[in-house]
Formats: C-alpha cells, sequence, structure tokens
C-alpha cells in the first residue's frame, strides 16, 4: 500500500478517486474527471489497454467490496466485484484483454493487520470469479503481473516473508516463500510486482534497522537481490521496467523528498533526488522513449517528475493539498494517466476521478 501523506483523521473523513493524464512532454495536464461515486479508501490501482482505462478501487462505508471501473464501453462503467472487507487491489490486463485483480480481505477479531489472506478476481470467463489465493492472518499487500503466455503471478507479504503464487490452468494457485526480512516499520507494505516475459521483478523496502531499498529477480527457481540503496530512511518504493529491460525504480526517504534509481552500466546503480518536498509513497511508470514518469503526494497536491526532455523536470498536476494516494500508467503514444484519491471536505466521503494529461 502507497503511503498517504494525508493525516489519518483526514482520511477517515473523506476520499476520491480521481485520474488525470496528458503526454508527458506537454506541461500542461487535463481538469481531474470524477469517475465514481461511490466511497473509496486505499490507493486505486491503475492499467491501460487498447486505449482503455481500467481501475481497481476499494470501497469504503457503505460500499465495501472491489470495484472496477473503466472507459472500455465508450463511457464510464463501474462493477462492483465483492461486497466484503477488502482493500489493497493491484490489477493487470493480458495481452487478451482479460482482466486479474488481486487484494487482500481483512477481518476483525486477530492481531492487526487482521486479514482472511490474498484473493484474485478475473474475468477470463466473462464474468468476474473470485478465488482464494492464501489463506490467513497477517498476508497484506498483493501486487499482480502477467507472463507473456497470459498467466497471473501474485506476490504478496506474510509476516516479514515476502511469497509468490501462481496458477496453471484451473488448477489452484501454488505459493512458495521468496525473501524474508520484509517490509520495514509499515504492517501494511509489502512488495511491489513487474512480471517482464517470464522474470518476475519486485522492489521492497528491507525490514531490519539500517537496510534500504532491496530489487529482486526471480526466474524459474533461481533468485536474486540487489541493494538499490542502503539508506536507513528510504521507503514504499515502485519499480518499472523499460523496452531494453533496464529497471527503475522510485521511493521517498523520509529526511530527503523524491529519489529515482536505475540501473546503470556494468551493473552500476545510479541515483538522484528528483524532489525535495516531503511526499507520500511515489508510484512510477516507463516511457515508449525509455524515461518514466513519477507521481506522488504533497501538501500542495499530485506532484510529477519525468525525464522525458533530459533532465527530470515538472511540477504540479493538481493544486488541492487534500489529494492523495496517486497511481500513475502510460499508453504506447507516450499520454500518461495518474488515478488518485480527492478528500472532499470533512465528514464527507471520496469518489472515484481520472485525469489525462492533454495532445502536445
Amino acid at each position: 500500500m502507497r503511503r498517504s501523506i494525508v493525516s489519518p483523521a483526514a482520511v477517515a473523513a473523506v476520499l476520491a478517486v480521481i485520474v488525470v493524464g496528458a503526454p508527458v512532454s506537454a506541461g500542461g495536464w487535463s481538469p481531474p474527471t470524477e469517475v465514481g461515486q461511490f466511497p473509496a479508501v486505499d490507493r486505486p490501482a491503475i492499467a491501460l489497454h487498447a486505449g482503455d482505462v481500467y481501475l481497481a478501487v476499494a470501497g469504503g462505508p457503505g460500499e465495501r467490496g472491489i470495484h472496477l471501473i473503466t472507459n472500455a464501453g465508450g463511457s464510464w462503467q463501474t462493477s462492483r466485484i465483492t461486497t466484503q472487507n477488502d482493500r489493497q487491489p493491484a490489477i493487470a490486463i493480458a495481452e487478451d484483454g482479460t482482466v486479474h485483480i488481486a487484494f487482500s480481505r481483512r477481518t476483525t477479531g486477530c492481531p492487526a493487520p487482521c486479514t482472511l489472506g490474498i484473493f484474485h478476481a478475473t474475468d477470463a470467463s466473462g464474468n468476474f470469479v473470485v478465488h482464494r489465493v492464501r489463506q490467513g492472518d497477517r498476508v497484506v499487500h498483493p501486487s499482480i503481473g502477467i507472463d507473456d503466455n497470459g498467466r497471473p503471478w501474485i506476490q504478496y507479504r506474510r509476516g516479514n516473508t515476502i511469497w509468490e503464487a501462481n496458477r496453471y490452468g484451473t488448477r489452484r494457485w501454488v505459493a512458495l516463500a521468496l525473501f524474508s526480512a520484509c517490509c520495514g516499520p509499515d504492517p501494511l507494505a509489502g512488495p511491489e510486482l513487474v512480471v517482464w516475459h517470464f522474470s518476475r521483478i519486485s522492489t521492497f523496502r528491507e525490514q531490519f534497522d539500517g537496510g534500504g531499498i532491496i530489487l529482486a529477480i526471480t526466474e524459474l527457481d533461481t533468485s536474486d537481490r540487489i541493494v538499490v540503496t542502503d539508506a536507513d530512511d528510504a521507503f514504499d518504493p515502485d519499480l518499472a521496467i523499460d523496452a531494453d529491460d533496464d529497471w527503475h525504480i522510485a521511493y521517498r526517504r523520509t529526511e530527503d523528498g523524491l529519489w529515482y534509481a536505475r540501473q546503470g552500466p556494468q551493473g552500476s546503480i545510479q541515483r538522484r533526488q528528483v524532489a525535495g518536498a516531503e511526499v507520500g509513497a511515489p508510484a512510477i511508470a516507463e516511457l515508449p522513449s525509455g524515461a518514466v514518469i513519477i507521481v506522488a503526494a504533497t501538501d500542495a497536491g499530485i506532484l510529477y517528475r519525468t525525464n522525458a526532455s533530459g533532465d527530470f523536470r515538472g511540477g504540479l498536476i493538481t493544486g488541492n493539498g487534500t489529494d492523495d494516494w496517486p497511481d500513475v500508467a502510460t499508453a504506447p503514444d507516450g499520454k500518461a494517466r495518474v488515478s488518485f484519491l480527492r478528500h472532499l471536505a470533512p465528514g464527507l466521503h471520496a469518489t472515484p476521478w481520472l485525469t489525462r494529461n492533454p495532445s502536445p
């Protein structure tokens, strides 16, 4: 789960989901559009396919469950997939347009974080079908990707260990423990996964004090770990892979703003600060050029940074200090779509929105 920069009291008061978009090379962004009219919690997860937008959103009080919001039919439509206290959605779209959503299910009566397990929902058969991936307490923060055979892979956190699960055909989900010592002091934090062809590449915060950001690469039955940074104030990494197989990671430092790391020549790691403001957990996406766009919440609104023109530049996508929990996806034409929550006013619920950047 991406860290919120809004105070817990404000989070409980009001949330909204918004989507904005534009070509990243352009300076402007379209005004945000409300795309759902129900209370929302947690970060909305965004994916693009064939020019359409797909949002997986966790509903709030009175609308609990996972909601899918999409404009694939020409106008914004919402489908309520589940009706329980389901949280932390992650979404991926297969090449054939099949939607895959992973999420955790909350309950009460056990030590926090109190969960019933990790679940997977897909419309592969035409209608959405939900399967349990992993049963048990303290299983949180699923992240999902699709391999070149259209098969979903899910990584999640159980206790302080990262697990990976996959499903072959109609058989049950099979899980394997991958890495221990995850994921820092936040009990709801976990891995961020990208499936690249058949490799599973993820990033997470190391558990121990003095730890930093880890990049983990899993291929077949082998795994490798790379220390991206050993800064002990580094948290909330997010990951993108470009067309040249190079990895890019955005993360925040509690004392030093928004940071970016990438794979350099001969196994080196290049790191730099891209914004000095205090930020919430960032999201990153690759552009067709090999550049990236990074978004994060600040006290002044949703901030973006991109190196599409060479050096990192950017500004505010929105000027509303109550906007929070952004996610970003990019299309083959280089345009970005950003989803986020908007805290409307104390005592009001939040609703889903969307924005994009305009044509050059």
